[in-house]
Parts: structure tokens; sequence; C-alpha cells
């Protein structure tokens, strides 16, 4: 029986922006509204729809609210596995600048999504996987971009730099037309509106393989180029790393600026609170000395006239 896609309903796209808690409820009962209008296809295919994990769900509230932010977030990581594929051929220059960038735009969809999700360091690692899986694997891209996003996904192992490492040395025709575009799509996973996921493609080892055989001087130097490839994308990944660290640190240092900047604030502003209130209860005092001096300079003044009448003693 062919599986009959629901991706374009509007019903389903509707269970998709409700709290996932509702989700299963909902769900059953657009199945059951379906077979009501005697569209069994699509209701077995709905039946089949996964509840939508916490971050998978923020990331397609993003996607329906902010589609900018998500298409940003793919264009960054497109670059920079392009830079990183420069980088394995002994460009570098483009790579830290390209990582910058994609953690720019995946950090602006994650604050994004923090508007629908409590943002912990698991569910901000959940995120950034994702949006790296998305940049090589079409089906994943085609949920996160329609907002219909169910599950967590994982990058290729070792990310960008085993995606660039895999394959046999590219011609001149293929750097350049690289350099004009960013790589081809790879659609290792199936969608998830269907079942399971696809199986990986072969690995590239059965390609170097093909290199060992041949002439002599061939199959002595596959061995070497195959090392080679590994060093640099030993030398990459290390880069990245290292990328990684200086901004974890720099993150950390603003964290704690910011801490001491707040404190300094909250400190200063009880300061002022507590200046404001002396500073009323000084004027009072002063309004209160002023009437009381008045009273003073009155009473002076009357025991003054009435000295003056008892030394005048009583009129004749």
């Amino acid at each position: 029986m062919v599986e009959v896609d629901v991706s374009g309903l509007d019903e389903v796209h509707d269970l998709y922006r409700i709290d996932p808690a509702e989700f299963v409820e909902a769900r059953a009962a657009l199945v059951k509204q379906l077979r009501a209008d005697k569209r069994a296809d699509e209701a077995r295919a709905v039946v089949k729809l996964r509840k939508p994990t916490g971050p998978s769900w923020a990331l397609d509230q993003v996607a329906h609210e902010e589609p900018a932010l998500i298409e940003a977030a793919l264009a960054a990581g497109e670059a920079l596995e392009a830079a990183t594929t420069e980088t394995l051929e002994g460009d570098a220059s483009n790579l830290r600048a390209a990582t910058e960038a994609e953690r720019t735009a995946s950090n602006a969809v994650i604050d994004a999504a923090g508007a629908h999700l409590a943002l912990t360091a698991d569910v901000r690692d959940r995120m950034a996987s994702t949006l790296r899986a998305a940049i090589s694997d079409d089906d994943v891209r085609t949920l996160l971009t329609a907002g219909l996003l169910a599950a967590d996904h994982e990058p290729p192992a070792m990310g960008f730099a085993a995606t660039a490492a895999a394959g046999p040395e590219p011609t001149a025709p293929e750097e350049k037309a690289r350099a004009e575009k960013a790589p081809a799509k790879k659609g290792a996973a199936k969608a998830q509106l269907a079942e399971a996921p696809k199986e990986e493609e072969p690995p590239a080892r059965a390609r170097r393989k093909v290199r060992r055989v041949g002439t002599p001087s061939s199959a002595k130097r596959a061995p070497v180029d195959e090392v080679e490839a590994r060093r640099k994308t030993r030398e990459v990944v290390r880069l990245q790393a290292e990328e990684a660290e200086r901004k974890r640190a720099e993150e950390e240092r603003a964290r704690e600026r910011r801490r001491q900047q707040a404190a300094l604030d909250s400190a200063a502003a009880k300061a002022r609170s507590r200046a404001d209130k002396l500073d009323d209860k000084a004027r009072r005092a002063e309004e209160a000395a002023a009437a009381a001096r008045q009273e003073a300079d009155a009473a002076i003044a009357e025991a003054v006239d009435a000295e003056a009448a008892a030394e005048a003693g009583p009129p004749d």
C-alpha cells in the first residue's frame, strides 16, 4: 500500500503548533475526523505521526514564526562545510570566520526557540546537533523548514570534516564548481513522517581500495594519500575544537562580566534607594526643625513682651 503524504495538510501543521503534551489526544481526534470524512488513507498516515520532542518542537515553532532564522542557519552551515573542504585541501583561511558565522546563526535560532522551551545546556546541544544534521540530510532539512520536525537528529560522525574526507580527490572542474556553490546534500535519513531510517551508503573504504590497485606507483601512493587525508581531517577537527573552546571561554568571561555588572548595578540601586530615603528623612527633619525654630522665635518674642510689661508695671 502506498503511503499517503500528509505533510501538506493544514490539520497536520496544526498538530505541530500545539503543546506536545496535547499532541496524542489531538492526533487521535484528527484520525477520528478523517475516518468520519471517509479519508481512511490519510487517517492511517496521521496515526504514524510522532509526538515531537521538546527541542524539535521548539525548532518547529521558530521555523513557523521566523523562517528566515532557519534559512540563515542552514546557509551558514553550508558555508562552514565548504570552508572545511577547503581546509582539507590546504586552505584554512575561511575556516575561523565560517565557524563563527555558523555558531552565531545557530545560536540565533536556539535563542528564538527559548521563547517556547527552557534552554538548558542539554536542550541547546540537541538543537545545535539537529541544525547541523539538516545541513547534510535533505529529509531533516525538509521537515525542519516545514515546521514538522518530531525527533532530534545527530550530524554525520566527525561533522563536516568526515563528509569532506570520505570522497575521492576532486578534479579541477569539481573544485571550481564547489567554490561557486555549497556541496550537494546527501539525504542520509528517511523522512520521519514515514517509518525507519534508510541504511547509510557504504563507506568510502571501497573507493579507496580501488586506488590501491593498478600500477606499482599508484599502489604505493594511495596509502600515503589516505594518511595525509586523515591527518588533514584531524587537523580540521583540532582547529574546530580550539575555536569552540575559545568561544566557550569568551562566553564564560562574558557571563562572568554580566554577573559582576548585575551585582554592581544591584548594589548601586540599593545604595541609591537608601540615600533617597535618608535624604527624605533629612528633609522632613529640616522642615520640622524650621517649624520648631519659628515656634521658638514666637515664644521668645512673647517672653520679651511679657518681661517688658512686667518691668513697666500696671498702668496708672
